[in-house]
């Protein structure tokens, strides 16, 4: 748990350090979007371990694992119409 945890906070130290455009010169667009597409990805997963891990023994954490569901929800959606227009003629 420290360890994941610990990876989740570097992750989101790095993407708030390259939030900016001389940043993203510097990285370069697909350096920059790897780091805060896999950043993401690892900081939502770890939410999605920690509070699940809680929710199966106390239903109190049931309401973030439905925000979470949603969030979820969401990216996909937003994902799947981007995926749609920009393959349309």
């Amino acid at each position: 748990t420290i360890s994941s945890g610990s990876i989740a906070y570097v992750f989101i130290a790095a993407m708030a350090a390259t939030s900016n455009t001389p940043a993203v010169r510097w990285l370069g667009q697909k350096n920059w979007r790897r780091l805060h597409v896999t950043g993401s990805w690892y900081v939502f997963l770890s939410f999605v371990v920690a509070f699940g891990k809680r929710a199966a023994v106390n239903p109190d954490y049931m309401p973030a694992m439905v925000l979470l569901a949603l969030a979820l929800a969401l990216k996909v959606a937003a994902a799947l119409k981007s995926r749609t227009r920009v393959s349309a003629p």
